[in-house]
Parts: structure tokens; C-alpha cells; sequence
């Protein structure tokens, strides 16, 4: 679950707007049962209608963190699930070691045999599976190529294979476990507030860290 706490005009309206949203959903008919899933490959949460809340920390405590948005606006975010939280570092595309997780956000929809532009490629913790959360392309790490002037990530999912262009805007991450308890005031967070099955509002994801300037942390 999540709570807002702001006192400004603004805050008001940042709060009643993303309350709004939340109680639309929960007050919507629930979706008809979908098809039996292959339990082997996690089904990703719907990020459709999901709340993005991303700035500063401004405290954290072991129950949340107040965030320090734009125009002066602060929020509090009350951390009362089991989301994962993960600590974000940039990384260099000859970092990345054979075999490790990888997931890829492309610009469009990739399918087999075709190579489409990757805007963000993220290294995931061994334990972790890439399912939830969002990504176009995953599996794990096999090389990288050329193919003229263009850079191509070659990412292998049992025997497919993907292969992903890296332009100079391609973001590399690291991700590793963490939890409420290492995020300190002054570091960027990114947090995820959307649906569970239930329909219930919660934090689904937390991803904080130091980013260089201009840059904008995954996920």
C-alpha cells in the first residue's frame, strides 16, 4: 500500500489526482480470469495505469521516504509491501559479462530475427527473473557484434535468439539487491505504485541510486 502526505495546493493535487486514479480502478468490474499461464515465466504486473513517482529523497526511514519532486512539491511514499527494491549504477556495454541477465526496452516491438534500436539494457541480479518487470527483450547476455557501423546486443532465451541495435542513447545498468533500509536522503528514486491482483494499490517497485547528471534511473 501507499500513503501521500503533502500540505501545498500543489500536493493537494498531486495526491487527489493519483487517489482518484486508484479508486477508479478499484471500483472497476475485474477483468475475466485470463488463460492458464506457464508457470515457468512469471506473468508481468500491468504497468498500464501504474503511478511513476520519481525525485530526491529528502528522509528515509524503515517505513518509507518523503521525495522531493519538481516546483518545491514533496511527497511521502509509506513502504507496507514486499516490493523489490534494487540499487541502480551505470554500467559500460564491456562490463557485461557472458551469461548474465539481461533485459532490453526497445522502441518497438521486437521479433525474432529482426534488430530494433534498445533505448535502456539492464543487467539483473542472478536470482532475479526479468519477467515482471517490463522489458522488450530478455535472456541471457551472449555478445556483442557489428554489423557496419551499427553496435548489435546479442541476448539468447533457451534457443532463441535476440538481437538488439545500441545507439549512443542506449542507457547500460546494473542492478543489484537492496532494501528500504540503504536508500539515504539525496539519492534519486524511481517508485512504481500500481494494482495487485486484488485491485489493492501497493508499491510494486523501487529502484534508487546516484545517476550522472541528465540521466534518468531505469525501470
Amino acid at each position: 500500500m501507499f500513503n501521500i502526505a503533502a500540505k501545498s495546493t500543489l500536493r493537494i493535487t498531486l495526491m487527489m489526482t493519483v487517489l482518484s486514479s486508484v479508486a477508479i480502478a478499484q471500483t472497476q468490474t475485474p477483468p475475466a480470469p485470463a488463460p492458464a499461464q506457464d508457470t515457468t515465466k512469471p506473468k508481468a504486473p500491468d504497468e498500464s495505469e501504474a503511478v511513476r513517482i520519481r525525485g530526491l529523497v529528502e528522509t528515509a526511514d524503515a517505513n518509507g521516504v518523503v521525495v522531493q519532486l519538481s516546483q518545491g512539491i514533496t511527497i511521502r511514499v509509506d513502504i507496507l509491501s514486499q516490493a523489490p527494491v534494487y540499487a541502480a549504477a551505470r554500467l559500460a556495454l564491456t562490463d557485461i559479462k557472458v551469461g548474465e541477465s539481461v533485459g532490453v526496452r526497445t522502441r518497438a516491438p521486437q521479433t525474432a530475427g529482426e534488430a530494433v534500436a534498445a533505448t535502456e539494457v539492464i543487467v539483473m541480479p542472478d536470482e532475479d527473473t526479468l519477467s515482471p518487470i517490463g522489458m522488450s527483450v530478455t535472456g541471457a547476455f551472449k555478445s556483442l557484434d557489428k554489423d557496419g557501423e551499427r553496435a548489435i546486443l546479442v541476448v539468447t532465451d533457451g534457443s532463441a535468439e535476440r538481437r538488439v541495435t545500441l545507439t549512443n542513447e542506449t542507457s547500460v545498468w546494473r542492478l543489484r539487491r537492496a532494501s528500504v533500509s540503504d536508500v539515504k536522503p539525496g539519492v534519486s528514486i524511481s517508485v512504481l505504485v500500481g494494482r495487485n491482483d486484488a485491485g489493492v494499490a501497493e508499491t510494486q517497485r523501487i529502484v534508487f541510486g546516484s545517476p550522472p547528471a541528465g540521466a534518468i534511473l531505469p525501470l
